[in-house]
Order: C-alpha cells, then sequence, then structure tokens
C-alpha cells in the first residue's frame, strides 16, 4: 500500500511539472530560415543585376555598332552616287567633245575680185557651227622672221552664219587692202605677206571656241604657205576656273 502510494505521488508529481516552452526554439528556428533565404534571394537578384547590366553594356555596344554602320553605308551610297554623277558628267563630255564642231582656216589665196584675202573656212565636227566670226591683219616681213612676226591679237571680227558639218566656205578677211597691193604689185621686195587672225566660233551645245591661223606667200609666188607656230587650236574661250572647258555656262 505504501508503494502504491509512492508511486501515486511521483506520478502526480510528473503530470504536475511544468512542460518545457518549444516555441521560442522554433521562432528562432523559422527567423533563422527566413535570414538565409533572404541572403540566397539578395544574391540571387546581385548575379540578375550583373547579367542585366552586362546585357544592357552588350546593347548599347551593339546600338553604336548599328549606328556606325548605318552612317558608313549612307557614306558608301554618297561616295557611290558622286561616282555615278562623275561618270555620267565624263561620258556627256566624252560625247559633246566627239560631236562638236571643230572649225579652223584650211587655206588662204588670192580674190581674183581686188587686192583682198580669202581664207577657206572648214568645220571638220560631226555637228553643224551656230555661227562664226574671223578677223585677222596682213603684214610684211622679211625672210626668215615670218615665225617670229607671228602675234595673234584681238582683231575686229565679221560673222557668218551656221557652217555645216564636213563643208568649207570661202570669206573675204578685211585686211589692208594697201599692204596687199604693194606685194601684188611687186614694190614689197624680199618681203613675205604674212596674213594672221583668229576664228571665233560656237557649237550646238552653246559653247565657244577659238582658233587660229597663220599663212605666208613669198614674192613671186601665189601659194600660200603654213608656218611652223604655237596658235591655239579650238580652245574654249573663258573657261571656267577648276572645271572642264567643256562645262561652260550656257
Amino acid at each position: 500500500m505504501r508503494v502504491f502510494l509512492f508511486l501515486m505521488v511521483l506520478l502526480e508529481s510528473a503530470v504536475a511539472a511544468p512542460v518545457p516552452d518549444n516555441a521560442a526554439a522554433v521562432k528562432d528556428l523559422a527567423e533563422a530560415h527566413r535570414n538565409e533565404r533572404d541572403v540566397i534571394a539578395q544574391e540571387s537578384m546581385a548575379q540578375w543585376t550583373s547579367v542585366m547590366g552586362v546585357t544592357s553594356i552588350m546593347g548599347t555596344l551593339l546600338t553604336l555598332v548599328a549606328a556606325g554602320a548605318a552612317l558608313w553605308s549612307v557614306h558608301l551610297s554618297r561616295r557611290a552616287l558622286g561616282q555615278a554623277e562623275e561618270s555620267v558628267a565624263r561620258t556627256v563630255e566624252t560625247g559633246e567633245a566627239q560631236a562638236r564642231a571643230y572649225v579652223y582656216a584650211s587655206a588662204a589665196s588670192f580674190s581674183s575680185e581686188g587686192p583682198d584675202i580669202l581664207i577657206s573656212v572648214t568645220n571638220t565636227g560631226q555637228t553643224p557651227a551656230a555661227y562664226f566670226q574671223a578677223g585677222g591683219e596682213a603684214v610684211l616681213v622679211g625672210d626668215g622672221k615670218v615665225q617670229e612676226a607671228i602675234q595673234i591679237k584681238e582683231y575686229e571680227k565679221k560673222e557668218w552664219p551656221a557652217l555645216g558639218a564636213g563643208t568649207t566656205l570661202k570669206v573675204k578677211l578685211a585686211v589692208n587692202q594697201a599692204i596687199i597691193s604693194r606685194f601684188q604689185s611687186g614694190k614689197a621686195q624680199g618681203q613675205n605677206l604674212l596674213v594672221m587672225g583668229t576664228i571665233l566660233y560656237r557649237d550646238v551645245f552653246g559653247f565657244h571656241f577659238e582658233t587660229g591661223f597663220a599663212f605666208y606667200v613669198k614674192p613671186g609666188d601665189g601659194r600660200f604657205r603654213r608656218p611652223v607656230a604655237n596658235l591655239p587650236a579650238f580652245e574654249p574661250t573663258d573657261p571656267p576656273k577648276g572645271k572642264s572647258p567643256y562645262w561652260q555656262a550656257r
């Protein structure tokens, strides 16, 4: 009986003893897990931030590369356009040079109607000259002094209408008839008759050109000869500086 009572007392003591409180431990454990998750989340966000930063930098670089490529493409297009325009200009220039009129004095002779000089003006081009003008002078020079006496100057010119392609027209040159009469009469002993001047003409493209001429004849010989001289030949008049003479203002 005593043993039974003793056991009952122990049982009541055990039942009456306070149960340990585990709530704080559980709370601490949960807080630790939460902190760990926060650290993991922060590390993950840091990694994504780095990736996004690298992606942004790469995107900026790609944008710059694309912009540079676009600018280079525009540059190449402009250069190609400039080359195409230059090619077209050269083609036009070459075509005009091949087709335009080439007018010059092909021969000289005495007129049968008086003491005058006739100049044969020839157009060897493929197109007519819109008009041409001719002017010059006649002088007496000694033997061996013909070349040094040639001096092309500005002359008063007479004008004639269009000269067709491949045609020749004889025109009377307005020169000093007294000099011609003296030469033909034989009074200019030992002297040659030198005739020189220029021809100005306009082609069908609206450009003006100038050609010089010089002929001389010896005493007692009615045949005019060409001296060796550096004369202008089909030279454009007043060409714009820095440009081809074929691109004068029309």
